[in-house]
């Protein structure tokens, strides 16, 4: 359908990530309805999902957004911290959980009460709450979402099964007038002690991406490649559902468990310059660190996104999902702490970048000029 075309491809979604959505009826005529991953909710009701955690899996998520309101257009916002592998409820035998999603303290223990009696006690239920404060439950025509973002099963036949096994929904419309309202918890600070510090690696990057140019240069037999080359850092992107929703910005999916970084972002600017590759004889070449690698992350991925705009907005970002994209899945080496990539239009770049070379030392490692390179076709 529209609307699901709509979620899985013109959003900024990860590659090879499989989402999954809480579906309910949009729209009915007579015994038929049409299925849709966004929802109204009353500030009374209560939206629940009962599952199973998936098989052995790198990450998984499951986010609650605030997705369209007349005021605020496609907001797309996080209301909170996701529940994910690392933090997820569920019973000890057989993985069962609970994910209930309402702005109504007397609605939740009424779901927890019939959830208990059914065999999910309180310790296997996920609450994702609705804030009241923002004017989201004022209009009938706000839709909400809950997505499950998958990534990286081990036995992929038996992920595909759990993808498929069509986890059941329900809508709890509440039968009471309790105007009962559940705090709303926003994010959890990231600093820990443990956490990894990679701007000690600027100077090597920096190394690494110069070695990386001398590659290029000595694969395409060019000279001075560093100095007739743009440097472009990337920066981090600061986005938050809850504080897009306050500002009446537009957050487009914002994973709270994600960092997200890209070209041209400053501080000092709202608008990002996008980039481009006019002609076939042009590529991107990006060196980034392998955070999986560092333990810095659950995976790493980089993602091109399009747009119709040559600047994007950072609190109205109009931005669509390709298929074009990498995980550390598609690292030639896991290993490593530095990549290489290249994006072009011409796919002949790829072939003669990809392929090893050596000095002619029996015992030099052989090593092609990037890591890994990506075609752009003009329908991308």
């Amino acid at each position: 359908t529209f609307f699901w075309s709509l979620f899985s491809d013109q959003f900024g979604s990860n590659p090879n990530t499989p989402y999954l959505w809480n579906t309910l009826p949009l729209l009915f005529w007579g015994k038929w309805w049409l299925p849709s991953p966004m929802w109204n909710l009353n500030r009374y009701d209560a939206v629940v999902l009962i599952s199973r955690l998936p098989p052995p899996v790198e990450y998984f998520s499951l986010t609650t957004f605030a997705l369209w309101s007349p005021q605020r257009g496609f907001c797309f916002s996080s209301l909170g911290d996701s529940v994910n592998n690392l933090n997820i409820k569920h019973t000890v035998n057989g993985g069962l959980f609970a994910h209930v999603a309402t702005a109504n303290a007397h609605t939740l223990k009424l779901v927890q009460q019939t959830l208990n009696r059914s065999g999910i006690p309180e310790n296997a239920t996920n609450v994702a709450i609705i804030p009241s404060n923002l004017g989201l439950l004022e209009d009938k025509w706000t839709y909400f979402e809950v997505v499950m973002r998958v990534f990286g099963f081990r036995n992929q036949t038996q992920g595909d099964k759990y993808i498929a096994s069509r986890h059941p929904v329900f809508y709890i419309k509440a039968n009471h007038d309790k105007n009962e309202t559940l705090p709303t918890r926003g994010y959890q600070n990231r600093t820990h002690p443990d956490n990894v510090n990679e701007l000690i690696l600027e100077a090597d990057l920096e190394k690494f991406r110069l070695e990386t140019l001398t590659n290029i240069e000595q694969t395409f037999h060019l000279q001075e490649l560093a100095q007739q080359t743009q440097s472009i850092k990337f920066s981090p992107l600061f986005i938050q559902g809850l504080s897009c929703l306050q500002h009446r910005s537009q957050c487009l999916g914002d994973c709270p468990d994600a960092a997200y970084f890209g070209p041209h972002i400053r501080n000092n600017s709202d608008q990002i310059e996008t980039l481009t590759l006019q002609t076939d004889h042009e590529m991107h070449v990006i060196t980034f660190l392998n955070h999986r690698h560092l333990n810095a992350s659950t995976y790493s991925s980089l993602a091109v996104l399009k747009s119709l705009s040559p600047t994007l907005s950072k609190t109205h970002m109009q931005v669509r999902a390709t298929r074009l994209g990498i995980t550390h899945f598609e690292f030639p080496n896991t290993n490593n702490t530095f990549i290489s990539w290249a994006f072009t239009r011409n796919s002949e770049h790829c072939a003669i970048m990809l392929q090893t070379s050596n000095s002619g030392d029996e015992d030099s490692e052989q090593k092609s000029a990037v890591d890994g390179c990506t075609v752009i076709m003009e329908k991308d």
